[in-house]
């Protein structure tokens, strides 16, 4: 609706971003007019009284009602109704006593209620009404969706009032901090590295469980280091004396003495691993060792052996209890608690078949504590062929029931929400277990770090202590984006990073007219514009 002649606003609506401050900016405006008519009494320079601000408060509704629904107001002052085609005409308007556009409806003769409540005052959906529907959103104390639109609908009709109100409590940056979910992906499809055939403990998981006590190291903690592969989700347990980088090199040399050398580790960012990784690779690397470290703070991306060190510990619970044993005795427990989880079926236990299970592929039978039929073999070299023909054909056995059977059991369905549209300058709450919500820190993405699937599965952010790195299921997105763009960022993204855009924060105000500068948060500096009256 165009706006009638002579009701254009002198004043920019759009450069406020609070509806209180509007409201004083026009009183004092008021206030200075006053002052210069002649024969008026003039006004001190103190702070502007209650009635003032109700009335620059009408002045201010007044003027946006003339811009927006200027035609009808004329239409009602002429005594005509309003046609037919104006958005407003279903509500039955009338111009009030304080010359403002009201709503008729049906509660004229309800005595208990207020003036502004039986004929409410109708705003259009612009700037101004967002303003005002935000401010009414602090004033009660943050509320949902559904009271501030009742709260609001006691004095004003505001076009769309629940879209405005879903926008501010969207935008809330307190309500988000509150109120905001934490991302969700979907499930990630298993790596090659676990599904292809390969020798066991070729890839494997390593992680530490403890603490240990024995009768005769009372005062020393134990812990076990843990072994777990990949494949065939055998395990292989060594007990060590403390978390230390040397006494887990040498339970590794001792787990390479007895199982073969790895071409595949993965484990948690642990500072020992970390440690061992350059160690290794410094003495090992010709040998292709190739270490993969998940995403700080997500134990989940190590479910495959996470899920045998609770074995593990179930079994050593149940086994020993309360009884304090020996260093030795504790040795033994656990290499017997490592032959029973090795004897563990991989598969479905039915009636008529022998289950496969990791001990299969790494002594040739379903159990180590079982006794087995002992042959005596000639030594001649046609048995000895003959022998090894045999093994060779039931380890090609074991492998068939494992790509047919076991493979296939493993689930398919790929859980989780829906893709996150998470991307590089959003703003982010960054979970820390073990501290309420309200001290969790903002954040804001600065790189992304996709899988094999196409999906955002970790990122690099950065806060006021630093940058860090962390994965999808520990943010809470907030519906804020900084102005850094060029989002979707990668690794290999060549462009301008948030660190480089807030190199130039310190450009004066004519360089600020010219080309964008950043803050150190990666908001968009703008210059001032000043009021011309």
């Amino acid at each position: 609706m165009t706006p009638v002649e002579g009701t254009k606003n002198l004043l920019e609506y759009d450069r406020f971003s609070d509806f209180g401050k509007l409201v004083r900016v026009v009183t004092w405006v008021l206030r200075f007019t006053t002052n210069c008519r002649p024969h008026q009494e003039r006004r001190s320079s103190s702070e502007l009284s209650p009635g003032e601000l109700e009335n620059g408060g009408i002045t201010v509704l007044r003027c946006i009602q003339r811009e927006r629904y200027g035609e009808e107001i004329e239409q009602l002052i002429s005594g005509r109704e309003v046609k037919g085609g104006s958005p407003i005409s279903r509500l039955s308007p009338f111009i009030g006593k304080d010359g403002l556009l009201r709503m008729q409806g049906r509660l004229a003769f309800a005595s208990s209620l207020l003036y502004d409540e039986k004929h409410p005052i109708i705003l259009p959906k612009c700037h101004l009404t967002l303003l005002l529907v935000k401010n009414k959103h602090y004033m009660m104390k943050h509320a949902g969706v559904d009271t501030l639109v009742t709260a609001i609908r006691n004095n004003f009709w505001i076009v769309s009032v629940r879209t405005l109100a879903k926008k501010i409590c969207r935008s809330c940056i307190h309500c988000q901090g509150q109120d905001a979910r934490a991302c969700k992906q979907a499930m990630a499809p298993l790596p090659e590295d676990r599904v292809k055939k390969s020798p066991p403990f070729s890839v494997i998981g390593i992680d530490h469980a403890g603490p240990l006590f024995c009768s005769d190291t009372s005062n020393r903690k134990l812990y076990i280091l843990l072994f777990i592969c990949a494949v065939v989700r055998a395990v292989h347990l060594e007990l060590v004396d403390s978390l230390s980088l040397e006494d887990f090199i040498l339970a590794f040399k001792r787990f390479v003495a007895r199982r073969g050398h790895p071409s595949i580790i993965y484990s948690d960012n642990a500072q020992t691993f970390k440690a061992a990784h350059k160690v290794l690779q410094r003495e090992l690397g010709y040998m292709g060792l190739d270490w993969k470290f998940s995403a700080p703070l997500a134990p989940w991306w190590g479910g495959f052996w996470e899920r045998l060190v609770r074995s593990v510990k179930s079994a050593l619970r149940k086994s020993l209890g309360n009884t304090r044993v020996s260093r030795v005795q504790l040795d033994t427990t656990l290499q017997q608690v490592e032959a029973c989880i090795n004897s563990r079926p991989l598969i479905y236990v039915g009636d008529d078949c022998n289950p496969l299970t990791p001990s299969h592929f790494l002594i040739g039978r379903g159990s180590a504590l079982s006794p087995s039929m002992v042959e005596e073999y000639v030594e001649k070299v046609s048995d000895l062929e003959l022998r090894e023909k045999c093994e060779t054909e039931a380890v090609s056995q074991f492998w068939e029931i494992w790509q047919d059977v076991y493979i296939k059991n493993l689930p398919t369905l790929t859980q989780g929400g829906q893709k996150c549209d998470i991307e590089v300058g959003s703003m982010v709450l960054v979970r820390e277990d073990g501290k309420p919500r309200l001290q969790w820190p903002l954040g804001v993405i600065t790189k992304t770090f996709v899988g094999r699937d196409g999906l955002i599965r970790a990122v690099e952010l950065k806060t006021k202590k630093g940058h860090f790195t962390r994965a999808l299921q520990k943010l809470h997105k907030l519906e804020l984006v900084s102005e850094v763009k060029g989002g979707g960022q990668s690794e290999s993204d060549p462009k301008t990073t948030v660190e480089d855009r807030a190199k130039a924060c310190t450009s004066d105000d004519k360089k600020l007219q010219n080309s964008p500068v950043y803050t150190r948060a990666g908001r968009q500096r703008r210059a001032p514009k000043k009021l011309d009256l």
